[in-house]
């Protein structure tokens, strides 16, 4: 959904709604402490739908407006009920209102099913030489002391195991590890496929793991995982794209963005190892970057 326009007055946002539903462009109207905004379903139809409201700001009495809101009163569909007069006696739909944020979508239920699932084969990802976390790294090693060893070339890669460039976004070590992407990427990822589509998060997901899991072997070898490096895809792409189009409806706030801009530059300082932690820092920066890019691209397209 996107946005097209805010009004001051509930009957002026109603009668709005009311004239673009009767021209077949399907909205919403929702208002919160006085501003009522209306929101297209479908993109294809929002620059039609600011023509409408350009029009409608100048004469809101036109004969058409009032007619339009006459035939929705007399609009026997359940579903109406919200979509006009939703706010009279000053409810606030919270599930609709952020079901873009808390209510996770199929794709991003997927991942974290599967997360769950590889987390419990893996052992929480305790021992290195679990038979799991090895057919699920990007190629298969072993720890020797505190040495790592590995086969250059990723040869199972060229044996066709192409699963292993995004499977290890799947595999936690430990509960905490495991608690912080899951909780990143219930609320993130469900905004982000909610709001542009299960097809588009599935090619964003697929992208910024691969890429970003390719990168941190290059950099520091096959002994990784989590799913970090596509949680700061998404905090990436939500963060620049509600900066630049705030009215698509994506977009965290700033407390998120103190937390992981925080935590993405405390990884790169040498506090986190005193505790055991190693941070894939590599697939960080690169996901960020992967999402904060996108964002940008797809907000610039709708500024032109």
């Amino acid at each position: 959904m996107r946005a097209v326009g805010e009004f001051k007055e509930e009957e002026k946002a109603n009668t709005f709604s009311a004239f673009l539903h009767a021209e077949g462009i399907d909205n919403e109207a929702e208002g919160e402490d006085g501003i009522w905004t209306i929101w297209v379903q479908d993109e294809e139809c929002l620059d039609r739908a600011i023509r409408e409201l350009d029009r409608f700001r100048e004469n809101p009495h036109r004969p058409e407006y009032l007619k339009a809101t006459q035939t929705a009163e007399k609009d026997p569909k359940p579903e109406r009920e919200d979509r006009l007069f939703r706010g009279r006696y000053k409810q606030v739909d919270l599930g609709k209102k952020w079901r873009g944020r808390t209510r996770a979508g199929h794709v991003t239920m997927a991942l974290m099913a599967m997360s769950v699932f590889v987390f419990l084969l893996t052992g929480m990802g305790k021992s290195p030489m679990n038979v799991w976390r090895q057919n699920l790294s990007i190629t298969e090693f072993e720890v020797v002391g505190e040495t790592i060893r590995w086969i250059s070339g990723v040869p199972e890669i060229s044996s066709w195991q192409l699963w292993r460039l995004f499977t290890p976004a799947l595999i936690h070590f430990g509960f905490i590890h495991f608690l912080f992407n899951m909780m990143w990427l219930f609320d993130l990822g469900g905004m982000i496929e909610s709001r542009k589509g299960a097809w588009f998060f599935v090619f964003f997901v697929l992208l910024a793991g691969i890429v970003s899991n390719t990168g941190q072997y290059l950099v520091g070898g096959p002994a990784f995982g989590g799913m970090s490096g596509v949680v700061y895809a998404l905090f990436g792409f939500a963060w620049i794209k509600g900066r630049f189009d705030p009215g698509d409806g994506i977009g965290v706030p700033q407390t998120t963005i103190v937390i992981m801009v925080g935590w993405f530059l405390l990884c790169f300082t040498p506090f986190l190892q005193l505790f055991g932690v190693h941070a894939a820092n590599t697939a960080h920066a690169i996901g960020l970057g992967i999402g904060a890019g996108w964002g940008y691209l797809s907000a610039m397209k709708w500024r032109r």
